[in-house]
């Protein structure tokens, strides 16, 4: 009787230990992961869409631009290059279309509007 309780004693504090501490601390983990991916995401739509509105009136130059990334990448603690800022325009039926690619982290989102005359 007394080698059974020694055996069962070590089998608590394995499944203590599993259980009790490496699930709970795997799925925090993985938790904590899947927030900062939309937290980037996220974070790229928001860039996508204020640089797509100055640009549409004609106020995104190269200097703003470089200031948006730069805002973007320290409120974020990236560096400048983990976020980037591609700015096209084109001239199509309705006028001219202004469309943005954001990209934060290798998360990657677009924006388009069309251009105030």
């Amino acid at each position: 009787m007394i080698g059974k309780a020694q055996t069962d004693a070590g089998s608590v504090a394995i499944e203590l230990l599993v259980l009790g501490i490496l699930i709970p601390a795997l799925i925090t983990s993985f938790g904590l992961n899947a927030l900062l991916i939309q937290r980037h995401s996220l974070a790229a739509q928001q860039l996508a869409r204020e640089a797509v509105r100055l640009s549409a009136l004609g106020r995104l130059d190269e200097r703003s631009e470089q200031a948006l990334v730069e805002q973007e990448a320290t409120e974020l603690g990236l560096a400048d290059n983990d976020v980037s800022l591609t700015v096209t325009a084109a001239i199509r039926r309705l006028g001219r279309i202004c469309e943005v690619t954001a990209t934060v982290a290798g998360r990657i989102e677009k924006a388009r509007m069309v251009a105030q005359p």
